[in-house]
């Protein structure tokens, strides 16, 4: 009996590495090699140079929903068919006066990338998986799919970083301590193969900002200042008129701020 258990324990395992691994294979794939395998999506969206990054995400994503079936997948499939409309929509009012036969595909294109998002939107207006009652929410303005995005709050779904910055900007006027908590939390769950969005920083000043704690708003600009491109969204004039600081005062905050980086650079940041 333990050999037979054996045996089909081996052969299970076998089974799903092997599936993990064709998993992993199709995330490889190929634009060109998904159109040679299926080419029905391909052809359905306009090949011409207009919006060839968003038509490559959506053939994609179209494909790993086909292949995978996965409600992740087809939140980003969701996604790429916005940004994908959102950019044909302009190319389409564009007359390509050497080749009507481009200005025509474009419009097909479109028309066809509205039918797909429908549908799709369509599909998953009833599914309970956290990503797609975030878009529903986020994007169709369902409050039904709000609520049972909000009620997952505190469980391990939502635990990572996009919900929990989702959650942030949420909270932000209705709650801004709890925006802020959650900020700070957040701030825990990047792994070291994450990049960190500058925005994270800029929100918890912000936060501070309105919470009034103005030192610790210093010393959080002074992190986002470290971390931001644009220099002049970082501007500490402000603060430092408000708070009249001293030399000495400003060292100190420096260090703080200094610390923490060494922390969220490795991180370490915890709460």
């Amino acid at each position: 009996m333990s050999k037979v258990v054996f045996c089909l324990s081996a052969v299970l395992g076998v089974f799903l590495l092997s599936a993990c691994e064709d998993s992993k294979a199709y995330f490889r794939y190929s634009v060109a090699k998904i159109c040679d395998e299926d080419p029905t999506t391909c052809a359905a969206l306009s090949p011409d140079g207009w919006c060839k990054a968003e038509r490559e995400t959506v053939i994609s994503s179209d494909f790993l929903v086909a292949k995978l079936g996965d409600d992740k997948e087809r939140y980003n499939l969701l996604q790429n068919y916005q940004s994908y409309i959102a950019c044909m929509e302009v190319a389409s009012t564009i007359i390509h006066k050497a080749n009507r036969a481009k200005t025509d595909a474009r419009v097909e294109g479109l028309i066809f990338a509205k039918d797909e998002l429908a549908k799709l939107e369509l599909s998953t207006t009833e599914s309970d998986n956290a990503y797609l009652l975030f878009y529903h929410w986020s994007v169709k303005r369902d409050e039904n799919a709000k609520a049972q995005f909000l009620a997952l709050e505190g469980q391990e779904v939502l635990r990572n970083t996009f919900f929990q910055l989702s959650l942030a900007r949420y909270y932000a006027e209705i709650d801004p301590q709890k925006s802020l908590d959650i900020l700070f939390y957040a701030l825990t769950l990047y792994t070291v193969e994450e990049t960190i969005d500058n925005d994270h920083f800029a929100m918890i000043t912000n936060r501070l900002m309105r919470l009034k704690q103005y030192e610790k708003a210093y010393v959080w600009a002074l992190v986002y200042q470290n971390y931001a491109q644009d220099a002049a969204s970082t501007d500490l004039s402000y603060l430092q008129q408000i708070m009249d600081l001293s030399a000495e005062q400003r060292s100190g905050f420096e260090q703080q701020a200094d610390d923490l980086i060494e922390l969220i650079d490795k991180r370490h940041f915890r709460i």
